[in-house]
């Protein structure tokens, strides 16, 4: 079975294998191609011109492979970080014109110059960036969209020794030590779909198969920016709030989160955002959206499907009502 992990120095950790084989994208003969990136380019352009239509403004983030930012910290044969997908993309983009270039939130010029400052961006026993690393990839969000940078120093919670996914995954098992990021009591959450409100209800908050489709909303009325942004992403933005949509929430006065690599265009147009930001791990570029995403149905068929394979579990509810008893609505209140 190919490995899972790469055991770099100094206690570093890498997703190097996996269904998406991440060390291959770092290879000459499996790197992206140029039509993928061909591919990649002109649907971030779609996204935009469409979105620009509505007078909203759009990006996209590339999170970048822990391999794409830490690279010098594993010894790995043949590995060349200028075929990540993120700095190729970046690279094809940048051959057009100047508007093409605000296609992208440059997560990897970003982080690669945080880390000069010595400290740790991304977990050493995690393929995530951490808090600190999360900062520095909000900080840029905010410049791109023009909106001020108003996250407080010091936002993080106490140390805590934890096992995270790749620690996990070696023997004998690591633990690390962490800080999370703790959002101000003035952000609320005012919207959750049923699958949220599901996992929530049955402690199943990092279940794999029920990521995709959730979806919540975060208000925030003490926000310096009165826009509101909505956000399709993954883990590395998050639908709880000590990631990056947590720390938007610090700016934005209205923060909907999807998780979903696909643009919910029905979603957009009720929803009437200023502004919508992309997010996609570096290692799911190998499949290019087409963004027909349709969130609630998705969520729902999602939650069908799982809940019908734990029929007879302890616990489980047998309506289609929330955490709360109430009936799920499609969309949240005030739309």
């Amino acid at each position: 079975m190919p490995r899972l992990v790469g055991e770099g120095r100094d206690g570093w950790l890498f997703l190097v294998g996996g269904s998406n084989d991440v060390l291959s994208f770092y290879r000459a003969q499996d790197a992206l191609s140029e039509p993928e990136l061909d591919a990649w380019a002109g649907l971030l352009a779609q996204r935009s011109m469409r979105l620009k239509r509505s007078g909203i403004d759009y990006a996209h983030i590339v999170a970048p492979e822990k391999l794409s930012v830490y690279s010098e910290h594993i010894e790995e044969a043949s590995i060349d970080v200028s075929r990540a997908p993120s700095s190729s993309l970046r690279n094809r983009i940048a051959v057009g014109t100047r508007e093409a270039g605000q296609l992208l939130v440059d997560a990897v010029e970003a982080l690669t110059i945080a880390k000069t400052g010595g400290h740790d961006l991304y977990h050493r026993t995690d393929s995530h960036w951490n808090a600190t690393g999360c900062t520095v990839v909000y900080e840029a969000t905010c410049r791109r969209f023009d909106a001020p940078v108003t996250l407080a120093s010091g936002r993080l919670g106490e140390p805590v020794r934890v096992q995270m996914d790749l620690g996990g995954q070696v023997q004998p098992p690591r633990t690390e030590q962490v800080q999370f990021f703790h959002p101000s009591s003035s952000i609320h959450r005012v919207h959750a779909n049923h699958l949220v409100l599901y996992k929530e209800w049955h402690d199943l908050q990092n279940e794999p198969g029920l990521h995709a489709g959730s979806h919540v909303i975060y208000r925030n009325p003490r926000a310096p920016d009165q826009r509101r942004l909505l956000i399709f992403g993954d883990s590395f933005a998050e639908y709880r709030r000590n990631m990056l949509t947590g720390m938007l929430s610090e700016t934005f006065h209205e923060v909907h989160f999807v998780w979903s690599s696909q643009i919910d265009w029905q979603y957009v147009e009720r929803s009437k955002p200023h502004v919508v930001l992309t997010e996609l791990s570096e290692r799911f570029m190998r499949s290019l959206p087409v963004d027909d995403f349709d969130t609630l149905a998705f969520a729902t068929a999602r939650l069908d499907s799982f809940r019908a394979s734990r029929v007879g579990s302890v616990g489980e509810p047998d309506s289609t009502t929330d955490a709360g008893g109430d009936a799920v609505d499609e969309d949240p209140p005030g739309f």
